[in-house]
């Protein structure tokens, strides 16, 4: 925004009313195959197309359509309350956004002298209200207070390990997620590493070395984020690249790169005819990125090959992973979550992350101590780590040039 838009909320308190969190992701992904029961592979692309061409989800706030804090903070505004629009306010409660900006002062971290801009995110009602408030007069007076505590130079932690193959190559694959979220969602990625890692620490049979990757940081990329020269575009970066610019010996000598980020999620969404948020009865969207390595001489996907195969046999085993499709970047370059630097470095990937609307959701307004563990689904989460684990054991297997 510019100067003159913040301009009328100099000395005060702006109130902003967003524009709806709907987006098209069209030009961002290429759906290229997928898994639902009774459909084929090309089917369940289809269908994640046409779910995916216009999509509402307060995620896409943070991600697309930041409200500018530094800005408002330059212009002289004192505070900022921002209102979501297009959602019941039982959808938008206790959203944890936006994650993927600096923090609104100079030197664009928390400082104790310079905190940054206060800011509230507010519902639909309470913004119309505030709205109609400050149009007829009747806000006179308002005070905004952001109470926390910045401690400079706090230390945070990746935590990671390795497997060792029984190959003479010295080729490994890397496991990864990340660590940091403010609920059951956002931050279940390591439950699914454990498992691997014990799963395979049993298995005599490792070809090349696994490493497993926790990594700190995703809840504050702009500080944790480290350029890495690319050789595939991206649009945006991810904190594991943090990681792979202390260990380039490791990333280089990669062939795969695995992501696990939020098991389990069951499909909520916001009921037209009711006007409520409310669960589908269905699972969400398993949205997964299945990436050859850059330059293969393979014509062949064996990434998305290994993972479809995973999938097939997982669910006839009886263990839930769908519906699922697996994409590529589009137009626009979007690869979403921490797999993003892995496929920017060349590494053949396969990333998956699904985007459920309460995903930046700390608690609803029901379940306040559950941080959202009461929409997760165990079965569905234990068949996307079997997915997982039977992508890599292919993978590991796999000789380099059929990669």
């Amino acid at each position: 925004n510019s100067p003159e838009f913040w301009a009328p909320a100099r000395g005060a308190i702006a109130l902003v009313r967003t524009a709806p969190s709907t987006f098209s992701l069209a030009t961002g992904q290429i759906p290229i195959g997928g898994y639902e029961p009774g459909k084929s592979s090309a089917q369940a692309a289809a269908d994640y197309q046409a779910y995916a061409a216009c999509l509402t989800n307060p995620v896409w706030q943070g991600i697309f359509s930041p409200i500018p804090l530094l800005d408002a903070k330059n212009a002289g505004v004192l505070a900022v309350v921002c209102a979501w629009t297009g959602m019941p306010d039982e959808e938008v409660i206790n959203q944890y956004n936006p994650f993927t900006t600096p923090y609104p002062s100079a030197s664009l971290v928390a400082t104790p002298d310079d905190p940054g801009c206060p800011a509230l995110w507010v519902g639909e009602s309470t913004g119309s209200a505030l709205a109609q408030q400050a149009a007829t007069g009747q806000a006179t007076a308002a005070t905004l207070v952001l109470t926390a505590e910045v401690t400079v130079g706090a230390a945070t932690e990746t935590v990671w390990g390795w497997l060792k193959g029984s190959a003479t190559t010295a080729e490994n694959i890397i496991i990864n997620t990340h660590t940091d979220g403010p609920n059951a969602t956002e931050e279940n990625g390591g439950l699914g590493l454990l498992a691997l890692a014990k799963r395979f620490a049993t298995l005599p049979a490792r070809n090349r070395d696994l490493y497993f990757v926790l990594v700190t940081g995703h809840f504050q990329l702009p500080q944790f984020t480290h350029t890495i020269s690319p050789v595939r575009p991206t649009a945006g970066n991810d904190a594991i690249s943090r990681w792979m610019h202390d260990h380039p010996d490791i990333y280089q000598q990669a062939v795969a790169g695995i992501t696990l980020e939020h098991l389990g999620c069951t499909m909520w969404r916001n009921d037209p005819a009711t006007g409520t948020y409310t669960a589908t009865g269905g699972y969400e969207w398993n949205t997964t990125y299945t990436a050859p390595r850059n330059n293969t001489v393979n014509t062949v996907n064996a990434e998305q090959n290994a993972y479809l195969s995973a999938l097939a046999s997982v669910n006839h085993s009886g263990w839930p992973n769908f519906p699922t499709a697996t994409v590529l970047p589009g137009a626009i370059p979007l690869y979403l979550g921490e797999g993003a630097p892995l496929y920017a470095a060349g590494l053949g990937t396969v990333s998956l992350i699904p985007l459920p609307t309460y995903l930046l959701q700390a608690c609803d307004a029901r379940h306040p101590k559950q941080l959202n563990l009461d929409k997760l689904d165990k079965n569905l989460m234990y068949g996307q780590i079997l997915t997982c684990a039977n992508t890599i054991e292919t993978l590991d297997h796999t000789p380099t040039n059929a990669l």
